[in-house]
């Protein structure tokens, strides 16, 4: 989904032009929330701005913020196709930072002190509208490892993600970073295909918020990993994991 689209333009149309065989209801949403205006100044404005170019947004600047600033002199949009409980991957370009959608517009995401980028620090979980963690980057709905694991009910996931918000935690790009928070909350395991693919690649860098390593670094440390478990496993049975991973330091 690119949330910014080339210019948009305000076209004045008949009706049966613009829903073709499309459903349509009147539904003037906010009406319980914000007194409209008066509606020869709606019209008037509505119609000095036919013609005009403007930047198009999905997620600030859509066809809803357009019409509700008309009648209500308020930009707001309740639309966007993600339910509570799915995965936000946002386009930071060389890296995928990560959010957990929980409703009205809002997203819960674990983030490093003032955006830094770092290898291990305290992350924050902070609970953000969705439009001002994206910004100008493209955005989509990823619920990723659906085909592998059974994603939890979508009341918990949105109750204990909101239960985080404001705490403080120990932030790894390894194994504790944005993508491995917000699938531990659907899936009830940490997982992130950032670090195994950085791993897999070798060499190649992978810099950002939400992830900052160098492929072949992450290789060995994975590779350190794998061969301390193995070490482990000859010292004592192996333990069933457990089913949700600890997060608070």
């Amino acid at each position: 989904m690119a949330l910014v689209s080339p210019i948009g333009k305000v076209k004045r149309e008949k009706i049966w032009e613009v829903v073709g065989n499309d459903n349509v209801k009147v539904n003037n949403l906010l009406d319980d929330k914000y007194q409209p205006r008066n509606s020869y100044i709606i019209v008037k404005e509505a119609c000095s701005m036919v013609g005009r170019e403007m930047p198009y947004c999905i997620v600030t600047r859509n066809c809803e913020h357009f019409v509700t600033d008309l009648r209500y002199g308020k930009a707001e949009s309740r639309q966007i196709d993600a339910k509570p409980g799915d995965l936000i991957e946002i386009d930071r370009g060389i890296y995928q930072h990560w959010a957990i959608y929980i409703g009205g517009m809002e997203v819960v995401h674990l983030t490093t002190p003032n955006g830094d980028i770092a290898l291990e620090t305290i992350g924050k979980v902070k609970r953000e509208k969705i439009w001002k963690v994206v910004g100008n980057d493209r955005f989509k709905i990823n619920n990723l490892l659906d085909d592998k694991y059974q994603p939890r009910e979508r009341d918990i996931i949105v109750k204990e993600a909101c239960s985080m918000v404001g705490l403080k935690m120990r932030y790894s790009i390894v194994n504790s970073n944005c993508e491995h928070f917000v699938t531990d909350l659907r899936y009830g395991i940490p997982e992130s295909r950032q670090v195994t693919t950085a791993a897999a690649i070798g060499g190649a860098v992978v810099v950002g918020v939400g992830i900052v390593a160098i492929g072949a670094l992450l290789a060995s440390w994975l590779k350190d990993d794998n061969k301390e478990e193995k070490r482990e496993e000859r010292r004592e049975p192996r333990r069933e994991p457990r089913r949700h991973y600890n997060w608070q330091q």
